[in-house]
């Protein structure tokens, strides 16, 4: 026990008077905001970063395992009456001093280091003193008491102030000024939480999206050369093949070879003579590095920078006699995004996102294979024109804090990719509305 209140006295000023109050005097967060002059929340979060730090200064003790029973036996000897020792605390009213009070330039009570913490009383052990006559002159100049002690015969708890006068319970009595009475500095200044943020995170699956659908050659006929006919289509191998070996069609010679022999191994099948297009579109993957500030407790604001890849094949024709196509396209995006903390409990913290991005192309290869009878005759590289791509999204967020500083998360969201009007087709083309769940790390200071 007595290491175990040598450890709370090792606490900050406000944690260790925090800690005190709402466990061993068993007061609620709403007296103790009263007592010390600060929020309910902050004597929460106060409470709950002691108990951290007494679990890791207690680490090295093979008692810790007790620690949830030596609470209770702490709050057990004081309610019983049994004095609780702690190492450079004195329980004697005798014995308790008070250095002169200094004030700032406010006003209110300076601190200074070194100050004794409040020791725990209980009414057996205290008596009570009688009541003494406080002049108006002082009632008016001085946040103290607001009227004299008449009671006598009170059996609650007293508090024993460093002059020797007996204190009303502060948790019955509203009047009393708290500035005084302890040598605590104030928390309502202090800056509770961290402000800035880095995520590190890393998005998409396993799997593809196959479609497939007609396909239609089109092409330009010249007859002459400042004369250009309407384009024609073709959806037939036949109508396809009969017009490239009329030689009116604008293909280079090599190419024309090879696109004859599949045309024409096309139209001799039997019912494939309809141009269909394999299509396979990966599912997107990628990564996100973001910088988050946190403008309150609630709300915060997210950039950074993302990369995506997107990656689709297809294949016209069957029976080895095909145009297969293979396209990637890589994009860098610029998010900005709004967060909002809904709930925290321990060390889960769950949010919601909302906001946009712009995805800019910076790499769009493009390769074209040619077979005839399974083998490969010809490949074209080539590169694509791919447009800039805005999107916006909302998401639900839930993160698990390793520690306070470092936390896993994950963040379903529903995106929207807004059309670009390009002939392009990918993934997003096909589902520009797409269920994303970034998986990553939280690093906060």
């Amino acid at each position: 026990m007595a290491e175990l209140m040598a450890a709370v006295d090792a606490l900050p000023n406000g944690y260790g008077q925090v800690f005190k109050l709402a466990v061993i005097q068993e007061m609620s967060h709403k007296e103790i905001a009263y007592i010390l002059g600060i929020a309910a929340h902050s004597s929460s979060s106060q409470l709950s970063r002691a108990k951290k730090m007494l679990q890791k200064s207690l680490a090295h003790y093979w008692l810790l395992w007790l620690l949830p029973l030596l609470l209770p036996l702490a709050i057990y000897l004081h309610k019983t009456g049994r004095t609780i020792e702690t190492p450079g605390t004195v329980l004697t009213k005798q014995e308790q001093t008070t250095p002169p009070t200094k004030h700032d330039d406010e006003g209110a009570p300076a601190i200074e280091q070194g100050t004794p913490t409040i020791p725990i009383v209980t009414p057996q052990q205290v008596a009570i003193a009688p009541a003494k006559v406080v002049p108006e002159e002082s009632l008016a100049s001085a946040d103290t008491v607001h009227h004299a002690v008449g009671e006598t015969e009170r059996t609650d708890t007293l508090l024993i102030s460093h002059d020797d006068k007996p204190l009303p319970d502060l948790r019955s009595d509203k009047d009393t000024h708290v500035a005084n009475l302890f040598p605590e500095k104030p928390t309502e200044g202090r800056n509770e939480g961290q402000k800035w943020s880095v995520d590190m995170a890393y998005t998409g699956g396993m799997g593809e999206m196959n479609a497939n659908s007609p396909f239609v050659f089109t092409e330009k006929e010249m007859t002459d050369a400042t004369i250009v006919l309407p384009i024609r289509s073709f959806d037939k191998w036949s109508d396809y093949a009969e017009a490239l070996q009329s030689g009116t069609l604008d293909v280079d010679y090599k190419t024309y070879q090879v696109l004859l022999k599949i045309a024409q191994n096309n139209a001799a099948l039997p019912g494939a003579d309809k141009i269909e297009r394999k299509t396979h579109h990966h599912m997107p993957t990628g990564f996100s590095l973001a910088m988050k500030y946190k403008l309150n407790n609630r709300f915060g604001l997210e950039t950074g920078l993302s990369y995506s890849r997107l990656k689709s094949e297809s294949e016209i024709g069957t029976g080895g006699n095909a145009i297969c196509e293979q396209q990637t396209i890589h994009y860098l995006g610029i998010p900005l995004k709004g967060s909002y903390n809904i709930y925290n409990f321990r060390r889960w913290n769950l949010y919601g996102s909302l906001g946009v991005k712009l995805e800019i192309p910076v790499y769009a290869p493009l390769s074209t294979s040619y077979f005839v009878n399974g083998m490969k005759e010809l490949e074209e590289k080539s590169a694509l024109h791919a447009p800039l791509q805005w999107s916006t999204g909302a998401g639900l967020g839930l993160q698990f804090n390793l520690t306070p500083a470092i936390g896993l998360f994950t963040e379903p969201s529903m995106q929207y990719y807004i059309p670009t009007g390009s002939s392009i087709e990918t993934y997003r083309t096909k589902h520009p509305f797409m269920f994303t769940c970034p998986l990553g790390i939280r690093i906060t200071w």
